[in-house]
């Protein structure tokens, strides 16, 4: 025992102390700037609250980036622009182990002036919040924290270090190297969160930058049980989410609540702009957990899309619908085409078409087998086009797995719908086109033949995506000079746009890849590649041959069958490498010196038993 303590004891005075990540401060001339206040900003770790330095050397736990490819820090002071310091790659060494020095600039000193509608006021001590674009992230999550009541007081947002002049008019310096900035409004009493837009310094006209601020508005939603008791339902409480759209599919929350079944839902200090309100009720006594695969009449939903305009106040009524088991029954016919992925029919598959219908989840229209045409019709179902997602109420699954979604067109009583398998190993898949993110160039899936290829559909917005995208930087790190050429990573964003992609990939570390991006197909919200792929989740990686066929197909981390991704490419190369000697001038110099040997090897002892056979004749 004594040995054990005294091993532990030597260990704990062996092992080094967390070392602390310092910076100094100072202006354009390299003076020391003592005073200053400073935060962090990790893609792992969030951003630390604002910290106040009077000694002109600042310093953080080391443990915080340990983890972090890309660190950021913000420093405002009064008197100087503010700075966004970015470390990484051989400048976070030296944050980690060294003390670098963020510059200070005088930047240009502009005003901020802001336009009132008639009658309104500004609240007392209201202060308006600048921060840079690429802390957007941050910020709507720092709203949706305060939002949902997970933090106690209003986030400090302001990086560009605001001071008030006079009633609505701000001043502030503005940077030349981070010349872009929103506005937001966060106030307990007068908005919720209130975006007002990103501008830069061509904004400004003579150094003022006049913007008109709306009035809030409001929303009360209630839940009509058409003409049912309580006592009659199985579900006695109420769950409202209301969720702002702030960027393409992505919506943050506003407000929510649970409330007894009668009570009115109020969200106030509303922000103009588009929102989704989603209802769900929650049933009596529920012992199994929720399953969106299954009907269950005490989970009733139904969700609306609305826009709240500058100081309007709306009342939405949700009614109750019992669970209506035919409703998928219509006047539309649908002629459903599955095709393998040569373009030969899918026959003999079991094909399964679900309806989901807006309340409670998924009905079944069909199940069967894919008949030798590979086109199923299906007649009598619902033409229903207010739906609540873009791309229709059916869902179509082949073997088990879902290879698409469709509803039809406005006006259109017959359609068809084409479907193929999904590609899956031993498969040439779709030759799907990519657009290169820096140049915005076009390829195609083809263009990479000739090469292993490792293709990863990703989202700027998928929590998962971050440690499998993070996995495929650090395969990236420590086979690129090993696998040269031969082997091709190709991460690809289905992200609504290309702009946000890039921003994403610098602050998370990962720009030492090449990025590519696929657009939204149609209306839809898949992207094309999902589509082609029939990959509905991300992230989702095909690991394709040398002839541009599917090897491998799964999650990027998946240590499926005790092999990591290196560890099938590696399988890949190697039996392409054996391939690639015997097509070399060396390979078929040695294929015509061993077949050579082998006629040799059986002509002559035939040649020699011929003229034993000879002599002994004679």
């Amino acid at each position: 025992m004594r040995r054990i303590l005294f091993l532990i004891a030597l260990w704990c005075c062996a092992a080094p102390a967390t070392q602390a990540a310092k910076f100094n401060v100072a202006d354009e001339q390299g003076r020391p700037i003592k005073n200053f206040e400073w935060m962090y900003h990790t893609e792992y770790h969030g951003s630390g609250p604002w910290h106040e330095c009077e000694g002109g050397t600042a310093a953080f736990d080391n443990g915080l980036i340990s983890k972090s490819k890309v660190v950021d820090v913000i420093v405002r002071t009064d008197g100087y622009a503010s700075a966004v310091a970015r470390f990484q790659g051989e400048s976070l060494e030296q944050l980690r182990h060294h003390e670098p020095t963020v510059t200070l600039e005088k930047g240009r000193e502009v005003r901020v002036r802001f336009q009132l509608p008639p009658d309104a006021e500004f609240p007392k001590g209201f202060l308006p919040q600048l921060f840079f674009p690429d802390f957007y992230t941050y910020v709507r999550a720092a709203w949706k924290s305060r939002s949902r009541n997970l933090v106690p007081e209003d986030p400090d947002l302001d990086m560009l270090n605001v001071q008030l002049v006079e009633e609505g008019t701000y001043q502030f310096r503005l940077p030349s190297r981070h010349p872009e900035f929103h506005v937001s409004i966060i106030h307990p009493v007068w908005f919720d969160f209130c975006e007002l837009g990103r501008y830069s310094a061509d904004d400004f006209e003579d150094g003022l930058l006049e913007l008109k601020i709306p009035l809030p508005g409001s929303l009360q939603a209630s839940f009509d049980l058409n003409g049912f008791r309580e006592q009659q339902l199985e579900f006695e409480k109420v769950s409202y989410h209301l969720m702002r759209q702030v960027h393409g599919r992505t919506h943050t929350t506003a407000k929510k609540a649970e409330l007894p079944l009668g009570e009115t839902f109020a969200a106030d200090q509303l922000a103009p702009g588009s929102y989704l309100l989603h209802l769900r009720t929650l049933p009596r006594n529920a012992t199994n957990p929720y399953n969106p695969l299954e009907i269950d009449t005490g989970r009733f939903m139904d969700q609306r899309r609305l826009e709240i305009k500058s100081g309007e106040s709306r009342e939405i009524v949700i009614q109750f619908m019992p669970l209506d088991e035919e409703a998928f029954r219509g006047d539309g016919t649908a002629r459903i085409k599955v095709l393998a992925q040569d373009g030969s029919p899918a026959h003999g598959h079991a094909l399964k078409v679900t309806y989901h219908d807006g309340h409670y989840g998924m009905l079944t229209v069909h199940e069967g087998q894919i008949p030798s045409d590979g086109i199923t019709v299906l007649e009598g179902i619902s033409r229903h086009e207010d739906y609540q997602v873009p791309f229709g109420p059916y869902t179509v699954e082949i073997d088990g797995e879902r290879v698409g979604l469709f509803g039809f067109a406005p006006g259109k009583t017959t359609q068809e719908f084409e479907f193929r398998l999904i590609p899956k190993p031993g498969d040439m898949p779709p030759n799907i086109e990519l657009i290169d993110v820096k140049s915005e160039k076009p390829l195609r899936l083809v263009d990479f033949k000739g090469r292993i290829v490792l293709l990863e559909l990703w989202a700027t917005w998928c929590g998962p995506c971050r440690p499998a995208m993070d996995k495929l930087a650090e395969l990236h790190r420590s086979h690129a000079n090993v696998w040269g050429d031969q082997v091709a990573i190709v991460p690809v964003s289905v992200d609504d746009d290309l702009d946000s992609v890039m921003p994403h990939v610098e602050k998370s570390g990962w720009s030492e890849l090449t990025h590519y991006w696929s657009p939204p197909a149609g209306t839809t919200t898949l992207a094309r590649a999902q589509q082609a792929l029939s990959a509905f989740g991300v992230p989702t990686a095909l690991l394709l041959d040398r002839e541009g066929r599917i090897a491998w197909r799964g999650h990027p981390i998946a240590n499926q069958g005790g092999d990591a991704m290196a560890q099938r490419i590696e399988r890949l190369l190697a039996g392409k490498s054996l391939t690639s000697f015997w097509s070399s001038g060396v390979g078929k110099l040695c294929m015509v010196s061993l077949m050579v040997g082998a006629i040799a090897a059986l002509y002559l002892p035939m040649r020699r038993r011929s003229v034993s056979r000879h002599r002994a004749s004679s």
